[in-house]
């Protein structure tokens, strides 16, 4: 028996979910190295189009903070990022 393609949608969308939920907190880890977290945040970066694909760390940071600097949206995105990592 096949699954209905409501239920299916339903199982995608929370597979995604967990999925993302298990990166936020690894990311949040004390456990984790910093490279370990650095790299998870540049292909999350690539993923939503940030930064491309061969970018290294440092080469993604200083996209993220000129975009800070020239766009109020995407500063107020990068402070509310830093603030959950504060906190």
């Amino acid at each position: 028996m096949h699954a209905r393609p409501d239920q299916a949608r339903a199982r995608m969308t929370q597979d995604r979910e967990r999925s993302l939920k298990r990166k936020r907190e690894a990311v949040g880890s004390p456990r984790l190295e910093i490279g370990v977290v650095g790299a998870a945040c540049l292909k999350w970066l690539g993923e939503l189009g940030e930064v491309g694909q061969w970018e290294d760390i440092c080469g993604a940071v200083e996209k993220v903070l000129v975009g800070a600097l020239s766009e109020e949206a995407r500063a107020r995105s990068v402070c509310g990022v830093l603030e959950r990592w504060r906190q």
